[in-house]
This record gives C-alpha cells, structure tokens and sequence, in this order.
C-alpha cells in the first residue's frame, strides 16, 4: 500500500499545488512502486481493517508532504516545524480528554529518558523532511520514502533475520532503476 504513494501524491500535487507531472516523469514512477511491491513481497498478507488503515496513512502521509510544500512559500522549515507542532496539540489535546479524562499520570522515571530520546528523534526526523520537502518535490519526496522503506526493508531483514529471496532482490534492483529513470 505504501509503495503507491507517488502516485497519490501525484494527484494531491494536481489538485493542491496544480503542479502537473508529465506522463514521462509518471511512468517512471512505475518501476519505483514494482520495486518496492516486489522488494516487500515476502511481507505480505491480507486483511482488511489493516489495508484500510494502512490506506488512510498513505493519504495523509501524502497530503502532508503536499501541504507542506504549499507552506514553504510562507514559512521556513523550522517555523513550519514550530507551527504543525502547535497545531497538532490542538488536536491531540481533545483526543487525550476523550480518552484519557482529566487524569494526567506521570510516567515511571525509567522511561521519562526514552520519552526524551524519542522526542528527540521525532523532531530530527520531521524537521529533516521538512527541509528535504523544501528543496524537491513532493512526488520526488515520495520516491526517496519508497527508496527509504526498501533500506528498511533490508535492514529489517539483516537485523532480525527474516528470509529474503530473489524476488526481494529485483524489487531493489528494480526500485533503484526505476529511481534513476524518475532522475
């Protein structure tokens, strides 16, 4: 599901930037999206609720990466960094009183250092995409996750020993082309 997502954000960037990508640069999305299906096919089974989710982040991954692009004629990457985070707590601050009423409950002291740390990555992680996103594309910012998940794919599997085969091999062999081609 998630190696759909230049496509997507081609037509995310249609309809929310009006940028038009040429039927060229689209068919070189082609191999990209085959590569990664292929290069995680030994992962894949079915279910729907999971599809459906799975679908619903894809949609919003892509239509962040989009508006996010919108932003940057107004705002650098790390006011745009500062902004999506005030705005997120707008949001999130109704969800945790739904769920979570007023209690607040201070997290053991041992895992107050993996909050920081996690805090940490989140923000190097989001304020990188956000300065990749103001120098290329959206639809180029899609490829580069697509090369991403297949780098976690195969550290995944190096990591944790799960089985690869030759398919998971030309999926790589054919993202990386497919890349060079969308170049």
């Amino acid at each position: 599901v998630k190696s759909s997502a230049p496509f997507v954000t081609v037509v995310l960037s249609f309809v929310i930037l009006g940028e038009q990508t040429s039927f060229v640069e689209s068919i070189s999305l082609l191999p990209v999206v085959m590569g990664l299906v292929l290069c995680s096919c030994t992962e894949v089974s079915y279910n729907q609720i999971g599809f459906i989710a799975a679908m619903s982040t894809n949609c919003v991954d892509c239509m962040q990466n989009v508006y996010s692009k919108k932003l940057m004629t107004y705002y650098s990457p790390t006011q745009l960094q500062f902004y999506a985070t005030a705005a997120a707590m707008f949001v999130q601050l109704p969800i945790w009183f739904a769920m979570n009423g007023i209690a607040f409950s201070v997290p053991p002291l041992y895992t107050i250092g993996y909050l920081i740390v996690d805090g940490i990555f989140f923000y190097l992680q989001s304020i990188t995409a956000y300065r990749v996103v103001a120098l290329v594309s959206p639809v180029t910012m899609s490829v580069a996750n697509c090369v991403k998940r297949a780098f976690l794919i195969w550290l995944s599997a190096l990591a944790f020993g799960n089985a690869v085969g030759i398919y998971n091999g030309l999926g790589t062999l054919m993202l990386i082309s497919g890349v060079m081609c969308y170049n």
